[in-house]
């Protein structure tokens, strides 16, 4: 407003009588439409902040807005009926709006002042008008110290709410972690327990069977349940990590799962990348390597196979993995055992729609495939692609 002001007076200035020129009463007009325009110009363009009191008796806006308006004044002496007088009011506003009060107040008490001046070297009377035209000012000043008033009291409203809503996030995270922090106690004093004392009593079991005239059979089972209890116990306390903050697991350890297979079980697991590795968020690394592993988990509990592959591939829009294990004999699917019963692939089929992905799992050429695709853009929601439907056999693991 006070810039469109301004330009107005500018404008109304060049077209009145006497105009701006190089010679007399011209070259005045021309010197004081300058110095208005110059200083309104740069007074208006400083941000909406008030000085800082250190600056001294006058900051650089108070001086600028001083000269502007000496500059307003000399033009309503050289054009008495032209809009000069209107730079008292444009003085007033910006001053209430842009200046710290009492410096406010000063510079309106000049406008006042200089105006009475001004009116009475240029009309010689007419009282009424002139105390008309200083109550305007005063009130046109009261309006705009008002606003910013007003304007203030916004930001600083705004200010409580952006520190309310930080505040309430601090809130809602440390009561996510103080959750976290019971589930990992929860989990140490119950189930990791629970497993240690069962890896204790299968190791008791698995000595006394190896005694001679024992059952093979029985020792076998035996050596088979301890291997899992033990995994178990090594799920748990890396589930206790997780939840306490400790590092997730990462695609980049896809290897080092796939050789511990091989090496747990004597048969060949290979890991292969396809594509150009692409970044991937926390919860689609954890994702990943959770498939992995209990895919693996899977081939190990319920499958013979001769050789498992594990492939890693990055297309444009999505990430996917596949695991598949082969064995050179077709075999029906083996029936799951109870500590299977299909919830460990329920559990990989949930977290892949959580990310907005899907997963497909069923038997193959040769064996058994589990298959997880996740979008790379979250927002996009499941990626098109060539594995539509997403289908499991009765008794797949």
């Amino acid at each position: 407003m006070g810039a469109c002001l301004a330009a107005l007076i500018a404008v109304m200035t060049v077209l009145g009588d006497p105009g701006p020129g190089l010679t007399g009463r011209h070259l005045v007009v021309t010197l004081a439409l300058a110095v208005f325009a110059g200083s309104a110009a740069m007074a208006l363009s400083r941000p909406r902040k008030p000085s800082s009191p250190s600056q001294g008796l006058l900051g650089r806006i108070e001086v600028l807005l001083a000269a502007g308006f000496v500059g307003a004044l000399v033009l309503s002496l050289m054009q008495p009926q032209g809009p000069g007088w209107l730079g008292v009011f444009l003085t007033a506003g910006a001053a209430a709006a842009r200046v710290p009060l009492r410096r406010a107040a000063m510079l309106l008490a000049l406008c006042l002042a200089g105006f009475v001046a001004a009116y009475l070297l240029g009309h010689q009377g007419d009282l009424a008008n002139l105390i008309t035209t200083e109550l305007g000012v005063a009130a046109f000043f009261l309006i705009a110290l008002l606003s910013r008033r007003l304007r203030e009291g916004q930001a600083h409203a705004e200010e409580l709410l952006a520190e309310l809503a930080a505040t309430r996030d601090s809130q809602i995270q440390a009561a996510a972690l103080r959750e976290r922090e019971r589930l990992a106690r929860d989990i140490h004093d119950v189930l990791a327990h629970t497993l240690s004392g069962l890896v204790v009593t299968l190791e008791g079991a698995r000595l006394q069977l190896s005694r001679p005239g024992s059952d093979p059979d029985a020792v076998t089972s035996v050596d088979r349940a301890l291997h899992l209890a033990r995994n178990g116990l090594d799920e748990a306390r890396r589930a206790v990590g997780t939840l306490r903050g400790d590092g997730l697991p990462r695609v980049e350890q896809l290897g080092v799962l796939t050789d511990g297979f091989a090496r747990q079980t004597g048969v060949p697991c290979s890991l292969q990348v396809l594509g150009s590795p692409r970044p991937l968020d926390p919860e689609q690394q954890v994702a990943l390597y959770r498939t992995a592993q209990e895919a693996l988990t899977n081939v190990r509990k319920h499958a013979r196979p001769d050789e498992v592959t594990v492939t890693l591939a990055y297309r444009d829009a999505e990430v996917g993995l596949t695991i598949e294990d082969r064995a050179r004999v077709t075999q029906a699917p083996p029936a799951l055992a109870a500590s299977g019963s299909g919830y460990g692939l329920t559990g990989m089929r949930e977290r892949a729609e959580l990310l907005g992905g899907r997963l497909v799992a069923g038997p193959s050429a040769h064996g058994f495939r589990v298959e997880v695709w996740l979008p790379l853009d979250r927002d996009t929601g499941p990626a098109p692609g060539d594995h539509a439907a997403d289908t499991v056999p009765t008794g797949s693991p």
